[in-house]
């Protein structure tokens, strides 16, 4: 698995180490956060866009979640963002991270996400 790491510290959202994550890549990128003391009791969301388009929310479990695969066809620049609600209804937002997205040999999905998964179910390599 390709871990990018951020941290948050009360609204702020910082990511850590350096990673390079490729278009075409499915189930492979997740984001791994570590929360200070301040999202305690918080239900945690991260918000994804590329460009000006779409955004995604998913549920972090664990404080992780894979980049939805919709924003890691094509290269660009993705947007993440951390949301957060606790039972008083505080809701936390923090900036937005911007993480390059890079070219990959699969942009153009010469292995199609279908073929690969009914390989890999199979046991069959991909190619």
């Amino acid at each position: 698995m390709n871990n990018i790491n951020f941290s948050v510290s009360g609204s702020r959202l910082t990511m850590t180490g350096s990673v390079m994550p490729l278009s075409g890549s499915f189930n492979y990128d997740k984001c791994v956060f570590t929360f200070d003391s301040e999202w305690t009791g918080f239900t945690k969301d991260a918000v994804f866009s590329m460009g000006n388009g779409e955004e995604y929310t998913v549920r972090l479990l664990q404080n992780y979640c894979s980049i939805p695969e919709e924003l890691l066809r094509k290269s660009g620049l993705l947007k993440v963002g951390v949301t957060g609600i606790n039972a008083a209804g505080t809701l936390i937002s923090t900036n937005q991270a911007a993480l390059r997205i890079r070219c990959g040999a699969n942009e153009s999905e010469t292995i199609s996400r279908t073929l690969a998964a009914d390989r890999a179910q199979t046991g069959g390599g991909v190619g």
